[in-house]
């Protein structure tokens, strides 16, 4: 009964706002508004944003007039001949990066604009606005490691998590703790390696940066499509891949690449390869083209 009473709430202002077009990005909140707008002939769009397609993109699919794809390969799941990799938007200045990676001299002075000495590695978490408690405690237990090799950790924590790491942890210039990161610009350009999650938004930047990372997939998502992400770069040279099982290995990987000047350079240049800078403006092309097509 429920789903009856959306559909009906989405023909009533689909037939009020008479939309040119509608675009998607997956979910059950997109798939009714889809539907119904397919039933009434306004043309739609699909924006798959990760590595493996959810159910919703993967049943409107079928009568989408196109398709937009972050990853290579998911013309298997969706019509080949409506399916374009375009890639995920980002925000523009982390877009810019793409077209000109940061050189040693300018992760140096990134560094030392953080506050860290600039002539030594810096490791940087990601764990989300929420905080990821599996790297955070993966960080806790390999912080002493990292930091007795000389290196340095830009640790953003999340809003959860950042008091008990206040509390357990005394302050030191080699290790800053914050819950949230406001330029990341400053944060991609100056790590040498970062550790994160693998959702769809954050691996786009890191294309766009040029940013060697080792991912850590949040296995508490939607048909494991963190999971399916991470492998998409892994398996292209673009990213190191930890299950969230087996991420006490986090210790020695960050040991072993920050000790290797060209296993990182293979990482940033594998993961620029996969850069899609403008990826915002060729779907709204795509949403344009919509409004002239015809079957």
């Amino acid at each position: 009964a429920k789903i009856i009473r959306r559909l009906a709430q989405v023909r009533a202002l689909l037939r009020t706002q008479k939309p040119h077009a509608v675009l998607g990005t997956g979910g059950y909140v997109s798939g009714p508004t889809l539907f119904m707008a397919q039933r009434l002939g306004i043309p739609t769009l699909i924006q798959e944003q990760n590595g493996f397609a959810g159910w919703t993109n993967r049943l409107v699919s079928r009568r989408a007039r196109a398709i937009c794809t972050a990853y290579p390969g998911m013309e298997r799941v969706f019509p080949a001949d409506r399916t374009f990799q375009t890639g995920n938007p980002v925000r523009p200045e982390i877009a810019a990066m793409a077209s000109h990676p940061p050189t040693e001299a300018e992760r140096s002075a990134a560094k030392l604009a953080l506050g860290f000495d600039p002539n030594r590695p810096l490791i940087l978490i990601l764990g989300g606005s929420q905080g990821a408690r599996a790297i955070n405690h993966a960080v806790r237990e390999a912080e002493a490691t990292w930091m007795a090799a000389g290196h340095q950790i830009l640790w953003q924590c999340g809003r959860f998590y950042i008091d008990e790491l206040n509390a357990q942890f005394t302050p030191h210039p080699d290790r800053r703790i914050t819950a949230f990161l406001d330029d990341m610009v400053a944060a991609y350009t100056a790590a040498d390696l970062l550790v994160s999650r693998a959702g769809a938004g954050t691996l786009s930047e890191v294309c766009c940066a040029s940013a060697a990372a080792l991912l850590i997939p949040s296995p508490n998502v939607a048909e494991d499509h963190q999971t399916h992400n991470a492998l998409s770069l892994h398996d292209r040279g673009a990213a190191l891949h930890v299950p969230e099982r087996d991420a006490a290995q986090v210790t020695g990987l960050v040991l072993d690449y920050l000790s290797d000047s060209s296993k990182l350079e293979g990482l940033r240049a594998g993961a620029r390869a996969l850069a899609q800078p403008r990826a915002a403006q060729e779907i709204v092309d795509h949403v344009e083209r919509l409004w002239t097509w015809k079957p």
